[in-house]
């Protein structure tokens, strides 16, 4: 599930809501014209999608209250069957003793109306069969959201109606109930109420249309209903093309389109079997099956036959009716099993297994190719057997028909093991199902262990229970009971050790907080004795230690963030950062201490749980291999004290454990894997709009599991909707399978420069410090040298990771001490420290005898001991921009990334949104569409008159996606593609003086560009800071590097000439206002410094000058 999203699709919503209009039973069915309906769930209409579910929005949001009984049989017409499909409910009251108290027993089943009728709509008809005479209830709601769990925000009216058995035909109005029309027109959802009185009750639902107040409405709803269905088979004619089926005209255009359907998924199903011909075939070979034996003759008759059928669809030279049609495919699909399972019986266990060997870079498949995960989260493992939400066959003929590899299969923990120690029966049985028909395919499986969590491991550890109750995303964290979640892990992997296909194991877990509540890790008493455990150990059980590295800061408030006398680790009351009163989690992140160690931390809580995890498993499976997911916090759900942003710690994992991704495809998470290995995958990615962000996953060699197939269809699915045609904005999953599966990256060429780029791990783990990365990758590639990238703390872990690169990079704001050891003793390359030298990890300041400078110097590198504590700072002022803008949405579902939108936006109504905020998505699936495409953001500033003559600039902490900015009606800055993790990245956009009115209003307008899911100017800070003009000059000065100007963030470091070694050399200066001059860019053998610290920008003189100079200096 997308982090971002907190809701579960399981959470049941309390049913206590006013009613405003409520007919007594019974009512009567309203009188309507035929010309105003128009058909909404119609089984009986002749559809040919095997895959569709047109149930799916109710059977999603069926909640029963008082253990009422709720079986449901949603028959689907899987595989062409000529009958229609049903969706069978069967509701009876509690069996004796099982009601809860307090809750009458009722069932609510439900689903929103299409939303492109909302606002048209009168009512509804409903036609159902009944077993028995009965009642139901009909409510009609307004402001439903089909989030998963179908948020209701007012019931607007409901009726009764009596049932006769056999066929019930009930035509609703909105206003039967005496709602007014104004009221009506908001109805957007509907439900079928069957309160206590009315069970037991069992009926099929078999139709149900829309009805509309005016008969055009109708009339242009089936039209446009039906143009969107036509534009869906011309996506599906697009990529079977790619996918091996071009059926160019033979398939028809516009409405013989709809007529010919079906066959599209034949030629799928046919594409599909040469995905299983291909993969079994591999297997027999590399088993070394004889080239004579028949099994390959057999195998050549099936694929030749397929090819025949193939190319019938794609001549159109063919008598057969589509009934035939499907006869003769299925036919061949009963062929092609029997063939399976011949070859199965003589491959041996080892023949079919999916092995991974250490030795290599890859996972490999049983025939022993590479293999890259490209495996969508297969969402109909989160259901229960029998709810009407079941896998079935088409589901893996289609997957393997657009080209995946494989399936991402969550493995819901509170099903798996409902009671502790006891794995559910019937929920395996269903898993092994999957499992097998994915082998059959060629799918191989990573394994993801998801919530929701069980009951009874929520209520915590026996004695060590959390202080709090968990509300929301903390039902996740599966940190404070490690134990069961190791037994857990333990158990399951004997569970499937005999499962052949299985690739890897998603470690620790899906989607797991270490405490983002607003207690923090402090709610959890097993967590805060694990904290205090490790301080002792890390500290060697010495106190006086653990006080002297968290009482040397110069803060305002240095006194709290020393250990305290009541604090001792004994009796685990020794806080973590987040207690000691500072004034915001920004003040935190600048000098407590203790954020510092609370990494650590955390860092080694990660290694020690994946490894154990995986250890368990290789109990059972001696080759498991483990991907991990990294401790989800820092982002705009974490609401603890000191919000941490471990994606920092993405690489810091246990044996036999490779850094996976989360939400992360293409940017730095994916190229500090790809630093390490291929075999890793981002677990969990939307796709629309997204061939970009693919591409550069793929081209760094990593896979990839797309975001979902499929809950239903809409918003962040692969599927448009609940007949499961591909959305046209996913479209270039199949285009580009082929590449996907086979394209590895190639090592650089001969000569090509390599080089180390260190991401400073402390700055990374704070949310309100800039990233200073920026576009460092895109200036470095420009200069035509490969760049890898690696976390400073793994680096201090396993220093060998750097060895034979020919240079190093990394910013030394707060670094930790252990970092430039590594790079004196471990390094030979020269190396390119930037930013800021007064501070390290524990926030100690250079007054102290601590800080980068003071640890170089006593290193002997590039500074002198005794100067090196009489540091400056640049210093600015800030306005800050964060509050209530103005906002409009020019919605674009197919908005790509290159077009520059257009200035001034003709836009008729503006409203208030808050910055820093989300507005493309705020839920789970959300509504069944993404907001995708411009939303405008204004903002006017009045610039203080005192400020003229400074350098202004712009800053957001980032914005997703894309960004285009004007100030006073000139463009200043735009983000796209081009800049690695665009969507984290933050924005820095000078602002040119001529355009500034000092002491008067000016206008700021920010274009941002949703291309799938969340979308806004979403992280702080939102700012304009304004800082005395800087010039960097270059010693000596030329035509080849006139002076620049050069923009700096506060707190910048000034050095004097003094505070460098004698044979230090100054390759530029910085001159500041006042003419003092101060060194920027310092060389002293293979080492140099450089003052910036401000995220890299390519384009921008300064930075492009002085990695060009450092990268002069590579022998």
């Amino acid at each position: 599930m997308p982090e971002k999203h907190p809701l579960h699709w399981l959470i049941a919503i309390a049913f206590a809501l006013p009613f405003v209009a409520i007919t007594p039973a019974f009512a009567a069915s309203a009188p309507v014209s035929e010309k105003q309906l128009a058909p909404w769930i119609a089984p009986e209409a002749g559809r040919d999608s095997p895959c569709a579910r047109i149930y799916d929005g109710f059977v999603r949001h069926i909640e029963a209250s008082g253990n009422a009984v709720v079986t449901v049989d949603a028959t689907a017409d899987d595989g062409f069957d000529a009958k229609p499909q049903t969706l069978r409910l069967e509701l009876a009251p509690p069996p004796p003793g099982k009601k809860i108290p307090g809750k009458p027993p009722r069932v609510l089943v439900r689903s929103v109306f299409p939303h492109e009728a909302v606002g048209k709509l009168a009512g509804a008809r409903i036609q159902l069969t009944a077993d028995a005479p009965g009642e139901i209830t009909l409510q009609f709601f307004e402001d439903a959201k089909d989030n998963g769990s179908l948020v209701l925000h007012k019931t607007r009216t409901q009726s009764t109606y009596a049932l006769v058995a056999g066929k019930n035909t009930i035509t609703c109005l909105f206003t039967d109930g005496g709602l007014d029309a104004a009221k009506a027109r908001k109805i957007n959802a509907i439900g079928f109420l069957v309160s206590e009185k009315q069970l037991p009750l069992a009926f099929s639902l078999d139709h149900i249309s829309l009805v509309f107040r005016e008969e055009s409405d109708a009339r242009t709803y089936s039209s446009d209903l039906r143009s969107r269905r036509i534009q869906k088979l011309e996506t599906m004619v697009g990529w079977l093309r790619e996918r091996g089926a071009p059926l160019g005209g033979n398939s028809g255009a516009g409405i013989e389109r709809l007529r010919n359907e079906a066959l599209l998924w034949d030629a799928a199903h046919l594409v599909s079997l040469k995905e299983q011909h291909d993969y079994w075939q591999s297997l027999a070979q590399h088993a070394k099956i004889s080239a004579n034996d028949p099994l390959f003759a057999a195998l050549a008759t099936l694929e030749k036959t397929r090819l025949a059928e193939l190319r019938q669809l794609e001549t159109g030279n063919t008598s057969l009716s589509s009934a035939a049609r499907r006869t003769r495919v299925n036919a061949l699909q009963a062929q092609t099993d029997a063939w399976i399972d011949t070859l199965q019986k003589r491959l041996t266990p080892v023949q079919r297994r999916w092995t991974q060997r250490d030795d290599s870079l890859t996972f490999l498949r049983p025939d022993g190719q590479p293999y890259r995960m490209f495996a969508p989260y297969f969402f109909r493992a989160i259901y229960l057997p029998g709810t009407g939400k079941d896998q079935r066959a088409w589901d893996m003929h289609y997957l393997a028909a657009l080209g995946f590899n494989g399936i991402r299969l969550p493995v819901i923990w509170a099903k798996l093991e409902p009671v502790r120690g006891q794995f559910d029966a019937t929920y395996l049985e269903m898993l092994f199902q999957i499992m097998n028909e994915a082998e059959r395919h060629g799918l191989g499986i990573s394994i993801d262990l998801h919530w929701p969590y069980p009951d009874w491991f929520l209520r915590g550890k026996p004695g060590q229970e959390p202080v709090v109750k968990q509300v929301g995303a903390e039902k996740h964290n599966a940190w404070h009971w490690t134990e069961a979640l190791l037994d857990c892990w333990d158990r399951l992997g004997q569970t499937l050790r005999d499962v052949p296909n299985i690739v890897a194991f998603e470690v620790p877990g899906n989607e797991i907080p270490l405490g983002r509540g607003a207690k923090g890790i402090t709610a959890y008493p097993t967590l805060v004795e694990k904290w205090n455990a490790w301080l002792k150990t890390h500290y060697n059980n010495d106190r006086a230690t653990l006080a002297a590295a968290w009482s040397q800061s110069t803060a305002p408030n240095a006194a709290s963030h020393a250990l305290q006398p009541g604090e001792n680790w004994d009796d685990n009351t020794i806080l973590p950062p987040g207690f000691q009163g500072d004034a915001n989690a920004d003040a935190a992140y600048a000098e407590n201490p203790r954020f510092w160690d609370f990494i650590l931390w955390a860092a080694d809580l990660q290694e020690q749980l994946t490894g154990d995890i995986v250890a368990a498993l290789r109990k059972s499976r001696p080759d498991a291999t483990g991907v991990s997911q990294y401790i989800m916090g820092g982002n705009h759900l974490d609401r603890s004290p000191v919000p941490t942003n471990f994606q920092s710690l993405t690489t810091y994992v246990g044996p036999h454990v490779f850094p996976g991704t989360h939400y992360g495809m293409g940017g730095n998470q994916a190229r500090k894997a790809a630093a390490l290995t291929l075999k890793s995958y981002d677990s969990e990615q939307q796709m629309e709009n997204g061939e970009a962000r693919v591409r550069r996953h793929v081209e760094l060699g990593l896979g990839f599991c797309p975001f979902a197939f499929s809950a239903r269809g809409g918003g962040g699915m692969l599927m448009s909707d609940d007949d499961w045609y591909l959305k046209p904005e996913v479209a270039h999953l199949p285009r580009m399978a082929d590449w996907i599966r086979t394209s590895w990256p190639a090592a650089p060429a001969p000569g090509t420069k390599r080089v180390a780029v260190i991401e400073n791990t402390r700055q990374a783990a704070a949310p309100g410090v800039l990233n200073t990365l920026g576009d460092i990758f895109s200036v470095l590639r420009e200069n035509e040298v490969h760049a890898d990238l690696f976390e400073s703390l793994r680096v201090i872990r396993d220093p060998a990771l750097i060895s034979g690169y020919d240079a190093v990079i990394t910013d030394v704001s707060y670094a930790d001490d252990r970092l430039l050891d590594v790079l004196k003793r471990h390094n030979k390359a020269p190396v390119l420290l930037y930013g800021r030298l007064d501070r390290d990890a524990y926030a100690r300041s250079a007054a102290t005898g601590h800080g980068p400078a003071a640890t170089l110097a006593r290193l002997g590198i590039l500074f002198a001991p005794a100067a090196t504590a009489n540091i400056l700072h640049a210093e600015a002022d800030s306005l800050d921009l964060s509050g209530q803008w103005d906002w409009a949405l020019v919605p674009s579902p197919s908005a790509n990334s290159k077009n520059a939108p257009k200035y001034p936006p003709s836009i008729a109504r503006w409203e208030p949104r808050h910055v820093p905020g989300f507005w493309g998505e705020a839920t789970l699936l959300g509504s069944l569409k993404y907001s995708i495409g411009d939303a405008w953001h204004r903002k006017t500033v009045v610039i203080p008159k005192a400020w003229e003559g400074r350098k202004l600039r712009l800053e957001m902490g980032a914005v997703d996606d894309f960004d285009w900015v004007w100030f006073n009606g000139r463009r200043i800055g735009h983000t796209g593609e081009e800049r690695s993790n665009w969507w984290t990245a933050s924005r820095e956009y000078n602002i040119p003086s001529d355009l500034i009115r000092w002491g008067a209003a000016n206008e700021i307008l920010v274009c941002v560009r949703n291309m799938a899911d969340d979308g806004g100017i979403w992280k702080a800070p939102v700012q304009i800071s304004g800082m005395a003009q800087t010039l960097l000059e270059w010693n000596p000065l030329s035509a080849a590097a006139p002076a620049t100007p050069v923009a700096l963030a506060p707190l910048a470091t000034f050095l004097g000439k003094s505070a460098l070694r004698p044979d230090a050399r100054i390759a530029a200066e910085l001159r500041l206002p006042d003419g003092q001059r101060v060194p920027a860019l310092v060389f002293h053998h293979n080492w140099a410094w450089w003052v910036g610290n401000t995220a890299w920008q390519q384009g921008a003189p300064a930075d492009e000058a002085v990695l060009k100079t450092f990268l002069g200096i590579i022998p």
